[in-house]
């Protein structure tokens, strides 16, 4: 639908352009008047009444006639165009009630790896249409990169930023706040908490990609995060590159990542840890989804091409007229 933005400037115009008329009326009337005396011509009767003359002076009168009202009409364009005719149109937006955090390891033990991921998910996720994403990365502490958002030329380029850092062997940059290093459970913590919305049935994915190795204490036990994600229907889903059977902690990372319904992928080089998130995604969206309705969005674009050419067609013709009455 067009509307005016300002449409006060047209009464604007039209009661100043009134003002002028009476303005001008009223000095017209207080001229004093030209003498009475006139120099006589000869034979000037015969001039007036002459068809051509006649036929002139009609098209001077009319030429006058047309030369004010294509400069009435430039004026009123004008304004229109001063008052801005815009288009607006209400939209409301949709997203998918899926959320999906990629939750990353980037200690020393996870080099190599990281990358080939970030890639991966990059990569899917610009096929996304709905679906909210978010980035943590930590080492000794969590580090939000990015919340949850459908903002997808955001998410790609963090991704690939975070990408070529891990990719040059370190990407410190506020996971090691308080000196700790490779803390599982505080880092699996900070990526659950991401969630918000917990009122909303929506579906909650977790893609870990970790060792599962704590070198130092945390401050929450893995046990407890699986606990918390168990209980606000979170599912993780675990890559382990240093998957060793007999391993404690591997065993471990399977059953707390099996506990919440997720599934655990051992990804011993890159081609295998991209092949598992494309796994994990293609699972996750493959999950009926529900559209979720957001708050309705009124755009407003302003649409003033055909004013402008109105007025820019008028204005030259009232100047062409005036020329040609030597105006």
């Amino acid at each position: 639908m067009e509307e005016l933005a300002w449409p006060w400037l047209l009464t604007l115009v039209f009661w100043a352009g009134i003002i002028v008329i009476v303005i001008a009326l009223a000095i017209s009337g207080f001229r004093p008047r030209p003498s009475t005396r006139s120099v006589p011509v000869a034979n000037l009767g015969v001039v007036t009444i002459h068809p051509r003359f006649r036929r002139r002076l009609r098209q001077y009168r009319v030429l006058i006639i047309v030369g004010l009202v294509l400069c009435l009409a430039a004026v009123v364009a004008g304004a229109f165009v001063a008052a801005r005719t815009v288009a607006t149109t209400s939209i409301t937006p949709e997203t998918k009630n899926r959320d999906i955090v990629l939750c990353l390891d980037v200690s020393g033990s996870m080099a190599g790896l990281d990358s080939a991921i970030l890639e991966t998910f990059e990569t899917l996720a610009a096929d996304f249409t709905g679906e909210r994403v978010g980035l943590v990365i930590f080492d000794g502490s969590p580090l939000q990169v990015f919340p949850l958002t459908t903002d997808y030329d955001t998410v790609s380029d963090q991704l690939e930023r975070v990408s070529r850092g891990v990719g040059g062997g370190s990407f410190d940059h506020g996971t090691s706040v308080g000196g700790g290093i490779s803390i599982i459970g505080d880092g699996v913590a900070g990526c659950l908490l991401q969630f918000d919305r917990l009122d909303e049935p929506r579906s909650r994915t977790v893609i870990l990609g970790t060792d599962y190795r704590s070198a130092d204490d945390p401050m929450i036990s893995t046990t407890e995060t699986t606990a918390l994600a168990v209980a606000r229907n979170i599912t993780i889903h675990g890559l382990n590159p240093a998957h060793r059977a007999s391993r404690r902690e591997s065993a471990s990372f399977e059953a707390d990542v099996r506990a919440t319904g997720g599934l655990y992928f051992t990804t011993g080089n890159e081609s295998a840890s991209a092949q598992a998130i494309e796994d994990i995604v293609a699972g996750v969206v493959a999950d009926e989804a529900t559209a979720v309705k957001e708050a309705p969005i009124r755009i407003t674009t302003d649409v003033p091409d055909r004013s402008i050419w109105i007025f820019v067609a008028v204005t030259f013709a009232a100047l062409g007229v005036m020329w040609r009455v030597r105006l």
